[in-house]
C-alpha cells in the first residue's frame, strides 16, 4: 500500500476474504464440540482401549482420529486430543511421545481429505473462486486425499513407529513425574509467630527466599483457607514450595515448626481454591523467549510455577531466569476458576489437570445437528462454504454450545493476521507482474 501496488481497499481485502471468514467459522465450530462434550465419547470409547493389543489400539485411534480431523480444523483437533493420547499412552504403558507426533501427523492426512478439514484446502478453493472457476466440492479431495491417507497411514505404523522418540515418564501421577517430593513442605506456626492476628505478607515472612507459600490450613483443620483473605493464627499451617536449602533458612527461625515429611500426591492439591495443572507451551506462543519472572505468572493467570521440563531437563528451582519455549511443559498451582482461562488462551495446550471437566451435555445435539448442517449444505452446493459456516457458528452461540466470548477465544488470531496478509501480497504479486515473471520462469523450467 505504502509503494502505491496495491490500494488500501485492495490491502485490507485479506480480512474480508470468503476464506478467511471460513477458517475462523470452523475454530467455532470445532470449539463447540468440544464444550459440549462431543470428543468426551471418543475419549470413553478409547478408555477400553488398554484391553486391547498395542498394535490394534493404534490402529483404532489413528484411524478415527483421522476421520475425525476431516470435518473439524486439524489444528484444533491435535489440541483437543492431546490429553486424550497422554491418557492412553499411560493405559497402553507406552511413552505418550510413540502417539504424541502420530496424532500430528495422522490429523493432517486426516484433514486434507475434504474441503473444510484444513485451512490450506479452504484458502485454495477460495483463490479458485475469485479467478472465474467453480467452487470446490465439499468431497472432491476426497479421492487423492484417500491415497495419501492411507500411503502416510501404512508408514507411520511400519517404519514411523520405529523412528518416533520414546521418552518415558515416571508416572501418572503429576507430583510424582515432576519429582517435586523434596521441593514441598509443610510449616506450623507458633505462638511467638509475629504475623499472629494479621493477614499473611509473604514478601516479610520469606524475604530475600526463593519459596512460594501456595495454601494456608487453619490450625486443627484439613480445610483450606484463602491467604488473602484470612488472619493467621497459632497453629496455622503453611504449605511452602522451594528448594530444601532456602527452606532450611526459614525453618530455623524459632516461631515456626517443620512438619512431618510427607509423600505428596496429587490428590493433597484438591478440593479447594487452587488445582494442580500441567501445561505446554504452544508452538509460536507470545511466551516463547521470555523468562518466567517476567511473565508474572501470579498476576496474569493466578498460578505459581512450581517446576518446568524443557528439552528433556526437569527443573524444581533456578528456572525462573529460564527462556521459555514451544513445548516446555509447566507444572501449575493455579486458582481454579481461571484454569478456564488457561485452556482458552492461545499460548498454552492444558495436558494434565486435577479434577474433572463439566461439559454441555445438553447442547451436544445442537452442535452435532449444526455440524451436519454445515457439511451437507455445503456439500449439496445448497450455500457457499463461507455461507454455511458463519451461520453455523451464529446458529452454535444462540443455542447455547458457546458464549460470545468463548467463540471469540476460539479463534486463532495468528492464522487470521497470517492469512489476512498474506493474501494480499499475493495480490501485489499479481499487480505488479512478479507472478507472471515466476509463473513463465516455471513453465520454462
Amino acid at each position: 500500500m505504502l509503494t502505491g501496488v496495491l490500494s488500501p481497499e485492495d490491502g485490507f481485502s485479506g480480512f474480508s476474504s470468503s476464506a478467511v471468514v471460513t477458517i475462523a467459522s470452523m475454530f467455532i465450530i470445532s470449539k463447540a464440540i468440544l464444550f459440549t462434550g462431543g470428543l468426551d465419547y471418543i475419549t470413553d470409547l478409547f478408555s477400553f482401549l488398554g484391553n486391547f493389543k498395542k498394535q490394534k489400539a493404534i490402529i483404532f485411534i489413528l484411524l478415527t482420529i483421522g476421520v475425525i480431523s476431516a470435518f473439524i480444523n486439524n489444528t484444533a483437533s491435535v489440541a483437543i486430543f492431546i490429553p486424550v493420547i497422554i491418557s492412553i499412552g499411560h493405559k497402553l504403558k507406552m511413552s505418550p511421545s510413540k502417539l504424541l507426533m502420530p496424532l500430528s501427523f495422522i490429523s493432517i492426512l486426516g484433514g486434507i481429505c475434504t474441503l473444510i478439514g484444513t485451512s490450506t484446502n479452504i484458502l485454495v478453493n477460495s483463490v479458485a473462486v475469485e479467478n472465474g472457476l467453480s467452487s470446490l466440492g465439499m468431497f472432491e479431495f476426497s479421492p487423492m486425499g484417500l491415497i495419501f491417507f492411507g500411503v502416510g497411514f501404512l508408514y507411520i505404523f511400519t517404519i514411523g513407529f520405529k523412528l518416533f522418540p520414546d521418552r518415558r515418564e515416571e508416572g501418572t501421577d503429576l507430583t510424582s513425574d515432576y519429582s517435586m517430593k523434596n521441593f514441598l513442605t509443610d510449616v506450623e506456626l507458633k505462638p511467638a509467630f509475629k504475623g499472629v492476628g494479621h493477614r499473611l505478607n509473604e514478601e516479610k515472612l520469606l524475604g530475600d527466599l526463593d519459596l512460594d507459600i501456595l495454601e494456608v490450613y487453619p490450625a486443627g483443620s484439613q480445610e483450606r483457607s484463602s491467604k488473602e483473605i484470612r488472619d493467621l493464627q497459632s497453629g496455622d499451617i503453611l504449605r511452602i514450595r522451594g528448594n530444601a536449602k532456602d527452606i532450611a533458612r526459614l525453618v530455623k527461625r524459632e516461631d515456626l515448626i517443620v512438619r512431618p515429611s510427607h509423600n505428596w500426591k496429587d490428590m493433597d492439591f484438591t478440593g479447594g481454591e487452587l488445582s494442580l495443572v500441567e501445561v505446554v507451551i504452544a508452538p509460536n506462543s507470545d511466551l516463547q523467549n521470555q523468562n518466567i519472572d517476567d511473565i508474572n505468572f501470579v498476576e496474569k493467570f493466578g498460578a505459581i510455577v512450581l517446576a518446568l521440563r524443557s528439552r528433556g531437563e526437569l527443573m524444581q528451582e533456578d528456572f525462573k531466569n529460564i527462556a521459555l519455549s514451544g513445548g516446555d511443559s509447566l507444572l501449575l498451582y493455579v486458582k481454579t476458576e481461571r484454569i478456564e482461562e488457561l485452556k482458552h488462551h492461545s499460548s498454552f495446550v492444558v495436558v494434565s489437570e486435577i479434577g474433572f471437566k463439566e461439559y454441555r451435555s445438553k447442547r451436544l445435539p445442537f452442535a452435532l445437528a449444526i455440524l451436519a448442517g454445515v457439511i451437507i449444505s455445503s456439500a449439496l452446493g445448497i450455500v457457499p462454504i463461507s455461507v454455511a459456516t458463519v451461520t453455523g457458528s451464529i446458529s452454535l452461540v444462540l443455542c447455547g454450545c458457546l458464549t460470545m466470548d468463548e467463540a471469540v477465544n476460539a479463534i486463532n488470531w495468528k492464522v487470521i493476521f497470517l492469512l489476512g496478509g498474506i493474501l494480499p501480497l499475493g495480490l501485489a504479486m499479481e499487480k505488479s507482474g512478479a507472478a507472471t515473471l515466476l509463473s513463465q520462469w516455471l513453465l520454462e523450467n
